[in-house]
């Protein structure tokens, strides 16, 4: 069983001792025929016969439902009496397909889960809403404009989404461009993933949370204008068809539309994204029904145990730094209750610096203030651990680490996930925690080396006094279970591979091989002929050289027309 599965049955095992369940579901997207994954947790009483408003969170970037449920987020929105729903997209997390970057393809996938949803016997169906961070409008958008009533959703949230391809670009910002591939002069390419435009053909109620200081763009919320002023109704002044739009609060009235001259009032800036407790209270406000539970403050105040989050401890490099800074975020807003020590590490002016920088596109030097400060909260988080795990009883998890013979791995890092406990195997392959807390009826160890694939075991109990063994087993890295990158070299009239991902495939020496036997990306060099037909002018230099060094009389070259190009045969 994969680690993720084991997470998800810690989380729900730890989640208020059986007061939500879970439902992984299998469907496809008709658009593209895969098999996409999805997954939803509601209140274990509404098996019951009782019914429940239901929302569907939609991540910010590419991002994808089997990472959302990490969090802490599904399962309390759940605990307070809302169906939740999660799902990955075409080529995302744990679905099948190819990535469309939030375009129609995926737009159609969010349909089909939506439709799923509307299906389910414990789903009020006239309470459906949608909840959007930053470019998951796009995929939302998209989706609802495309089929208004089909299911009938009555609410969609969206938290600082771009409005179209000049914000999502940031004006053709060379890492973003680079990112998507496609510059904000490919209008056909982007046309489909403008919210902007879709937004208009919405039939549900529209709330967009806009902060004074935009997450990516700072102070220009142009686009928060246009988005508000395109999803409201023709009746007053706007452009769209939604029967209800309201910009944050009711600090600002509903269905009015907005000039540079004529802004509402934004939410007061913060350091990182809204914390749950905020989206559970829009989401309680658009579904119009009170919370069953209330949204604890702090984490460790759940009445049962504590939620195990963990904070991955590795290198931020460049491109992974704005969602690393996210993922800090979160941390510390976990962590409210110790204010103080957590502005030690993290004051609120170091956090502001790391926000400027990630505007600026400075990733680098924000990338090292990151680490700086996981490392400091990660002191903290050892220590407020171990003294608040005092006060509970405690147990002993003792075991070794072997490979596929049952050799003992030696130096392997053991970790107790959701707990910052750590332990290193000796020669034997032995580790050792004691005084492990008695927390949760099941705990999660994971096992990793160099040249090793990570291992995970579950379903570990801790009984007060008592000690637990365990065996983890670790298989070896091999060229049969390690995606390789694959090189392409031209010879002649054919694509060799160069250390191909295992089971290897001896090339036909022949002029025209299998096309199977290509990467998509280009097949369409070998397609109808036996030749490749390229204007690639590295591809050119190749062949060119491989041509003269043949007799005449085994040359295939061509001037297509004198345009410059080159053909090879064989």
């Amino acid at each position: 069983m994969s680690v993720f599965l084991h997470m998800m049955e810690a989380l729900l095992a730890i989640c208020s001792a059986g007061e939500v369940r879970s439902q992984e579901l299998s469907f496809v997207n008709p658009a593209s025929g895969a098999r996409l994954w999805g997954i939803v947790f509601y209140p274990a009483d509404a098996e019951e016969g009782r019914r429940y408003p239901a929302v569907v969170i939609i991540p910010g970037g590419l991002g994808c439902g089997s990472e959302v449920v990490k969090t802490l987020e599904p399962l309390v929105i759940a605990r307070a009496g809302f169906v939740v729903g999660c799902f990955d997209p075409d080529g995302r997390g744990r679905s099948e397909g190819k990535e469309d970057w939030n375009g129609r393809i995926q737009q159609e996938g969010l349909h089909a889960f939506l439709k799923l949803i509307y299906d389910l016997p414990f789903v009020q169906r006239r309470n459906i809403g949608v909840l959007t961070s930053s470019y998951g409008i796009a995929l939302a958008a998209g989706a609802l404009g495309r089929h208004p009533d089909d299911p009938p959703v009555r609410y969609l949230i969206d938290i600082e989404g771009p409005s179209d391809r000049f914000y999502i670009t940031k004006f053709d910002n060379p890492r973003f461009v680079r990112f998507f591939g496609h510059t904000t002069d490919d209008e056909e390419w982007w046309a489909e993933r403008e919210a902007v435009r879709w937004i208009k053909l919405i039939r549900c109620a529209y709330l967009r949370i806009q902060h004074l200081h935009d997450h990516v763009h700072g102070p220009d919320k142009r686009h928060a204008i246009a988005m508000i002023n395109a999803a409201t109704d023709v009746r007053f002044g706007g452009q769209g068809r939604s029967p209800w739009t309201r910009i944050n609060g009711s600090e600002n009235p509903p269905n009015r539309v907005y000039a540079d001259e004529s802004q509402p009032i934004w939410l007061p800036d913060r350091p990182g994204p809204p914390p749950p407790e905020e989206k559970l209270r829009w989401i309680a406000e658009m579904a119009g029904v009170p919370l069953r539970r209330p949204f604890p403050r702090f984490w460790h105040e759940l009445p049962e145990a504590r939620l195990p989050i963990e904070v991955e401890r590795r290198p931020t490099d460049m491109i992974s730094a704005p969602h690393r800074f996210r993922e800090l975020m979160e941390w510390v807003h976990r962590r409210l209750a110790r204010k103080a020590e957590v502005d030690s590490v993290l004051p609120p002016e170091k956090a502001r610096l790391i926000e400027k920088l990630l505007s600026e596109g400075r990733d680098e030097k924000a990338a090292r203030l990151i680490d700086s400060a996981v490392m400091g909260l990660d002191r903290l988080e050892r220590e407020e651990f171990h003294s608040w795990a005092d006060g509970f009883p405690k147990g002993e998890i003792f075991g070794r680490v072997i490979d596929e013979e049952g050799r003992p791995v030696e130096g392997a890092l053991v970790r107790l996930f959701g707990t910052p406990l750590r332990a290193t195997t000796d020669r034997e392959g032995r580790f050792a925690f004691e005084g492990v807390p008695v927390l949760s009826p099941r705990y999660i160890l994971i096992a990793d080396k160099e040249g090793f694939i990570e291992g995970q075991i579950g379903r570990i109990g801790v009984r007060e006094g008592e000690r637990t063994e365990v065996e983890i087993a670790l298989r070896r890295k091999t060229p049969s279970n390690s995606v390789l990158e694959e090189k392409l070299a031209v010879k002649i009239g054919y694509l060799l591979r160069i250390n191909p991902a295992p089971p290897p495939r001896k090339p036909d020496e022949k002029a025209v091989l299998d096309e199977s036997l290509y990467p998509e990306k280009v097949r369409r060099y070998l397609l109808p002929s036996p030749e490749i037909d390229s204007d690639h002018p590295e591809i050119q230099r190749i062949a060119r050289g491989i041509l003269e060094g043949l007799p005449e009389d085994k040359r295939g070259e061509s001037d297509r027309g004198g345009q410059g190009g080159l053909r090879v045969g064989g």
